[in-house]
């Protein structure tokens, strides 16, 4: 009997041995134990003019003490530098970097985008507020914490960019270059417009009334995809003495066209685009179903609008298509929050993330740029 009570002990002891170990290899985080990040510099009252004269100079350093996930066994946590208007709660947060460091040396131009990106008027003066975001890549957001914030104020800058134009006989101004047609600027040297297409040619100008600066096109023939899309080379003439490039055709079936420019790449881009574009979502009467899809109104070849009541629910959606059935392309928003614009991508599981803050909104589309705006009224 003693010996059956001493293995009876050791057995007892050695499972208690056991689940101490695994206590330790699967350690329990207690989040009432994290340490945000600790915002530092800048300090709150800032009063910053963005000029794009001075878009690569670093407007101020940020920096933030680590956070601290008490834990020893988990990945260093990451951060990401958010921006929101003051007054939104960071519902709707644009991010300015998300890196590994402790401190980010915030340009100019950075800011400026930023600026856009929560719908901010060019040349009026907004108050902004600004915190750190911590998470453990690839956990749940649940560990996601919050820094203090700030608060100042930035008054972002109208970013200009030489202009260019498009004409020909296929196009609605016909050969007058004159009455051109200006394109929008995408990025870089890139420029985009929607614009309806004849039979004929197209070139590319850059100044009102003059032949060159020109694009036009070589002697290679270009490329064409399954849907139509047309893609071939830019020829550039800088000057009325060099060579005139030949004029570049244009589809055969009439219609919306998107028409990209590359000027540096040196390449164009030709492809049919949506003559309507719908809502399905949260906030319009057909819900998610296609089939009742919202149309939204065309105010211009490739400019949609509508109005949209939102009533301050948290994780509201929406996504735009180009018809009213399954078969129907889809765009949501190339961001994974609520941002006042951003980019649309297209996918039938990305979504436009709504603010959760109640009012009245314009909905802006401009399949040119490919992006969408949110404008509270």
């Amino acid at each position: 009997m003693k010996r059956l009570f001493i293995i009876f002990t050791v057995f007892v002891g050695l499972a208690f041995m056991v689940a101490c170990e695994k206590e330790q290899e699967n350690p329990v985080l207690d989040l009432n134990d994290i340490v945000p990040a600790e915002l530092l510099s800048p300090q709150s009252g800032g009063d910053y003019v963005l000029l794009q004269e001075e878009a690569e100079d670093t407007l101020f350093n940020i920096s933030w003490n680590a956070a601290d996930y008490v834990m020893e066994d988990i990945l260093p946590p990451r951060y990401a530098i958010e921006v929101d208007i003051d007054g939104n709660d960071f519902a709707a947060p644009a991010t300015v970097a998300t890196l590994d460091d402790l401190d980010y040396d915030l340009i100019v131009n950075r800011l400026n985008d930023v600026s856009g990106t929560l719908g901010l008027e060019p040349d009026v003066s907004s108050e902004v507020n600004m915190r750190i975001r911590s998470f453990i890549p690839d956990t749940s957001d649940d560990l996601m914490q919050y820094s203090n914030h700030v608060t100042f104020s930035i008054t972002p800058f109208e970013f200009a960019v030489p202009p260019i134009y498009i004409l020909g006989d296929g196009t609605p101004p016909g050969w007058d270059n004159t009455g051109a047609l200006e394109m929008e600027h995408v990025e870089e040297a890139t420029y985009a417009i929607v614009v309806d297409l004849g039979a004929g040619f197209l070139k590319f100008i850059s100044v009102l009334g003059q032949w060159a600066p020109q694009w036009g096109t070589d002697d290679n023939p270009p490329t064409i995809e399954e849907d139509g899309t047309i893609e071939g080379n830019l020829v550039y003439r800088p000057t009325e003495a060099e060579p005139d490039p030949a004029a570049i055709p244009v589809p055969e079936e009439p219609g919306s066209y998107r028409v990209v420019a590359d000027t540096l790449g040196l390449k164009y881009r030709i492809e049919p685009t949506a003559e309507k574009v719908f809502l399905v979502g949260d906030v319009v009467e057909a819900g998610w179903n296609i089939g009742a899809a919202v149309e939204m109104t065309k105010t211009a070849p490739g400019k949609f609008y509508t109005m949209l009541e939102l009533d301050g629910t948290e994780g509201l959606s929406l996504q735009f298509a180009d018809g009213q059935t399954n078969q129907a392309t889809r765009w949501g928003s190339a961001s994974d929050y609520a941002h006042a614009r951003s980019k649309m991508v297209e996918s039938n599981n990305r979504k436009v993330q709504l603010p959760a803050k109640a009012g009245t909104y314009k909905l802006e589309v401009n399949l040119a740029t490919q992006n969408y705006r949110l404008i509270k009224q």
